[in-house]
């Protein structure tokens, strides 16, 4: 299937990416754009989009800058043509990156804040902590501690709270495994109390034929001796 080729090559590419082969997790990410393309014969945006921001990355880790950017506007102009706006918010995450690497640190403090907003706006709040801490080093980058003692407290307050989220999702499921043993310990009690009441009315059936047929037999006796 075409959904197994193009995961095959994307894990290839992320292998490639972290053992430091740049060109050939591109190449990777490529073959995946065309692959989908020529199979599906049309431009899915959810294999295209993010395909795109992983190419773009790769081009940033390697220093190639303008072709980075470049995919990072394209993610950008697809994204907001068909209104998705995670990928305008991971675009302008790339955007932003980007300048901070070059230096451009007061237009990397710009992208990141616009992204900021549609996180908050969109309410993409698990993209919040990395994001955030984008946003300090750039604010550190520029010598504004003000600004980065505020993001360093907003990661602190977001590191709890989605803490604080993971133990009440905790809780939540072991509270619903809970009510489940408990559920299943009742219904067992009550399983076993039916094949009791069950074994019972067929032990006094057969006693009662017993007896019947005893009576019976004993009254075709007295007949047949008179």
């Amino acid at each position: 299937k075409i959904e197994t080729e193009l995961s095959a090559l994307n894990n290839l590419g992320g292998c490639y990416k972290r053992a430091g082969k740049i060109d050939s997790a591109i190449l990777c990410y490529q073959t995946i754009l065309e692959t989908s393309y020529v199979k599906t014969k049309k431009e899915d945006a959810a294999i295209y989009l993010p395909t795109l921001f992983n190419i773009s990355n790769n081009y940033a880790d390697a220093g190639e800058y303008s072709a980075a950017m470049e995919g990072y506007l394209e993610v950008e102009k697809v994204s907001l043509s068909k209104k998705m706006m995670i990928g305008l918010v991971y675009s302008l995450h790339g955007q932003g990156r980007v300048y901070f690497l070059q230096g451009q640190y007061e237009k990397a403090i710009d992208k990141f804040q616009r992204m900021l907003k549609l996180i908050r706006d969109n309410k993409f709040f698990h993209l919040l902590p990395a994001m955030v801490e984008d946003l300090e080093k750039s604010y550190e980058a520029i010598e504004n501690h003000k600004e980065a003692y505020e993001m360093i407290k907003w990661q602190k307050n977001l590191s709890d709270s989605l803490l604080n989220v993971d133990k009440q999702k905790v809780i939540h499921e072991l509270e619903i495994k809970y009510e489940s043993d408990l559920k299943q310990i009742e219904n067992d009690y009550l399983a076993s109390e039916l094949i009791s009441k069950e074994n019972a009315l067929q032990s006094r059936n057969y006693y009662l034929m017993l007896v019947g047929s005893h009576v019976v037999g004993t009254c075709l006796f007295v007949l047949f001796q008179n």
